[in-house]
This record gives C-alpha cells, sequence and structure tokens, in this order.
C-alpha cells in the first residue's frame, strides 16, 4: 500500500490548498463516461462511525471521524476500508480533498501533518485506506483477464474507483456542511483509479494523480519507449491483445 510522507503532505495537499482557493476548470468536459456502472449510494448499515472527536492544531480546531465502510463486493469479496475524515473550523472551502493511501511506519508524524496542513488551510480532507483490498500483484493479472474475458469488472481498477465513489458519498453524509464538489488524488494505480472515478462520478472537480501518467493510455507506448527504451507490462497488454478495444473504452480516461 501507498505510503504518506511529509513529502507527500507538502507537494499534494498545501499546493491543493491553492488550488481550491480558486476558480476549478470543470474537468467532466474531458472525458467519455463510458458503460461501467457504479453505485453512488451508501446505505447506514454499510458504515460505522469508530471514532468522534475534537483535535486542536495550529489553524483552530479539527473534528476528526474515522469510519469503517463498505464500498463494494468484488469477485465474491466483500471490500472494506477506513476513512479518515477531518474537518477544520473555520471551514474555507466548499470542496474536499480525497487521497488514498496507508500511513507507513510512522502514522501518528504524518497525520500530525496532515491535520495542521487541513487546520492552516481551512479545507476539509478525507483520508482512505485500503486501496486496493487485495494484494497489489493482483493488478497485472486483473487487467489480463479483464482484456481476456472481455469483462471490465474484472480489473481491479473498477473497484478501486468505486471506493473512491462511495467515500465522496459517505463524507456528503457526515460533513456539517455538505462540500460542494471534490478533489481526488492517488499515486500509480491508485492515480489510474481516480481517473475513472472522475469520469464517472460529476461530483469531482478535480483530480491530482501521481507517480503514473494514464490520461491517455494510447501514448504510453511512445512515451515509455523515449523515457526507458522498453515497453512495461501495461503497453503490452494494450498494444499486444486483439480484445483490448472493450479495456480502452472503459479505462483509458480520455
Amino acid at each position: 500500500m501507498e505510503r504518506f510522507s511529509q513529502a507527500l503532505v507538502i507537494k499534494t495537499i498545501i499546493p491543493l490548498a491553492l488550488i481550491l482557493s480558486t476558480s476549478l476548470i470543470i474537468i467532466s468536459l474531458y472525458f467519455h463516461r463510458g458503460n461501467l456502472k457504479f453505485e453512488f449510494e451508501i446505505k447506514e448499515d454499510e458504515y460505522r462511525i469508530i471514532r468522534n472527536e475534537i483535535l486542536e492544531a495550529s489553524g483552530g480546531i479539527v473534528r476528526i471521524l474515522v469510519f469503517e465502510f463498505e464500498s463494494t463486493e468484488w469477485k465474491g469479496s466483500l471490500w472494506t476500508h477506513r476513512l479518515i475524515y477531518l474537518e477544520p473550523k473555520p471551514l474555507r472551502s466548499r470542496l474536499t480533498l480525497i487521497i488514498t493511501g496507508g500511513f507507513g511506519n510512522d502514522p501518528n508524524e504524518t497525520f500530525g501533518y496532515i491535520l495542521e496542513s487541513s487546520s492552516i488551510s481551512g479545507i476539509p480532507v478525507a483520508i482512505i485506506t485500503r486501496v486496493p483490498n487485495v494484494d497489489d500483484s493482483l493488478f497485472y493479472s486483473s487487467n489480463l483477464e479483464a482484456i481476456e474475458m472481455g469483462d471490465p469488472k474484472r480489473s481491479l481498477l473498477y473497484p478501486m474507483a468505486q471506493a473512491y465513489i462511495k467515500a465522496m458519498s459517505l463524507v456528503e453524509r457526515v460533513a456539517s456542511r455538505p462540500p460542494s464538489g471534490f478533489v481526488i488524488s492517488g499515486g500509480s494505480k491508485r492515480g489510474w483509479a481516480a481517473w475513472i472515478a472522475t469520469r464517472h462520478d460529476p461530483r469531482v472537480a478535480a483530480l491530482v494523480p501521481r507517480s503514473f501518467n494514464v490520461a491517455d493510455l494510447t501514448l504510453i507506448e511512445g512515451a515509455q519507449l523515449d523515457a526507458y527504451g522498453k515497453l512495461s507490462s501495461i503497453s503490452s497488454w494494450i498494444t499486444n491483445s486483439e480484445n483490448s478495444a472493450d479495456f480502452l473504452e472503459e479505462y483509458n480516461p480520455v
């Protein structure tokens, strides 16, 4: 699972504070929606609160809510996550930042950076863990299976994108002031899932993918040859499979 660090907070969360304070382009205009269906509603029996308290920070006070929630069932397994929601007072943005990953080896220090950033900027932040619920090594095989079987839902990207969408619905339920939209961020495969969630969910006002640019999968081959002199496994799925058209229809963001 991707680990948060002080550098991540400085490079991602704090600059996003500036983004959120300005007018945002309606990025949904750049996407075609595809045919995948996602569940947007979160029911009361799909989440439970495990922490609710007020913390003091440099910028003021921050309400922290921690939930366990269910996002979807994938290949017979129910996906569950923890969502940590930070709501600073006073609020200075109607948008909420959602990021995915894990806290790594020093959760207290990393959480402190995120808490301070949220408090100083006045921007609500939601952190989702366990995306994906399964071992990262299944990412390659699940995409290959999705291409070979012609079933895009067999890709690990599908439940990962669903986790973003259900997390947004949960934040809308628990926020003291419902957000007007969301900025979502994730690294590598989580960044790719963020693109897919953005394609299908008009509540996303902006996204900040990290580590891996999948804005247009058809351009990956040339970019990888230029940068590394060879193709990655992702490029081989797309260029060597006769059944890649359906996969690209659903998982090529633009």
